[in-house]
């Protein structure tokens, strides 16, 4: 018998064409089985891992109002079982505006505070979820320097989490010139004040005002028609010997995370005030307390 007949038919029974459509369809059924096998397939549920942690942070940017709110205990609004509590509360101290004028980032920022606005450390108990190696807390990844939403049934504040380093420390003594101060302020300025971290820690104490004395403005002479210097009668300038409890960084010297050198900016926070000024001269270090 022949095997494919003139009209093109298999042992003269089917067509050449219609077996090879046949035979198509039968090897290609294990791939509609398979592909029918994993789109049909159910998906796993996500559980979404939790822990509890806690982390250091500055509460930032506080009104005087809410600063009357806020107290240890404070339990945030629970969302997606995810929730926090304040465990500790530092003391508060006026926030401070950073701005990094150097686009290289390697000049002394310019820092300026605000008085009516405050900055609070505490420690927070977050139970957060686990992405990978991130924690996300009601949706936000948490990271050092970056804030993220706190909130209460009383209030919302942002926090920044900060990071904890041991350090090696020092005392220096420093003269800063404090300028154009208003009089109602440097009256307020004398020996012995001090100011003290999150923690309670004297970090600050002025040792010693040593010139207080009317800032000097440029005025044009009636009969010289040159510019003078004449003394401002609404500001002061305050020379005063600071000893500072300093972070030594490999050498470089570091007061609130500022370096200390001369012509740089430094903040005094004493109970009633702030004073901003200019380091003028690095006097003396000692790794004990300075007299």
């Amino acid at each position: 018998m022949v095997l494919i007949d003139a009209k093109g038919r298999i042992f003269g029974k089917i067509n050449v064409i219609d077996f090879m459509l046949i035979l198509f369809l039968f090897f290609l059924m294990p791939t509609f089985y398979f592909g029918y096998r994993v789109f049909t397939k159910k998906a796993v549920p996500q559980i979404n891992e939790m822990v509890e942690i806690e982390i250091d942070c500055n509460l930032i940017k506080i009104n005087d109002e809410a600063l009357e709110l806020i107290k240890e205990g404070d339990k945030s609004l629970e969302v997606s079982d995810q929730s926090g509590e304040i465990t500790w509360l530092g003391k508060s101290r006026p926030y401070e505006y950073i701005f990094q004028l150097d686009k290289t980032g390697h000049k002394n920022p310019v820092i300026t505070s605000v008085p009516f606005l405050k900055m609070l450390p505490a420690k927070i108990k977050l139970k957060a979820e686990v992405r990978g190696d991130s924690l996300y807390y009601n949706g936000e990844q948490i990271f050092y320097g970056l804030p993220f939403l706190f909130q209460t049934v009383n209030y919302s504040v942002k926090a920044v989490p900060v990071e904890k380093k041991e350090k090696k420390e020092c005392w220096v003594q420093v003269k800063v010139r404090f300028e154009r101060l208003f009089p109602q302020l440097s009256s307020l300025v004398d020996n012995g004040h001090l100011e003290t971290d999150e923690d309670g820690r004297i970090v600050g104490i002025l040792k010693e005002v040593l010139n207080k004395e009317p800032s000097q403005i440029k005025v044009l002479s009636t009969r010289s028609k040159k510019l003078i210097l004449t003394a401002d009668p609404y500001h002061h300038d305050i020379v005063a010997v600071l000893n500072l409890l300093v972070t030594d960084n490999k050498g470089s010297l570091f007061y609130k995370n500022y370096a200390l050198k001369v012509g740089s900016q430094i903040s005094f926070a004493a109970k009633l005030y702030t004073v901003l000024g200019t380091i003028i001269e690095i006097k003396e270090r000692n790794e004990e307390k300075l007299n």
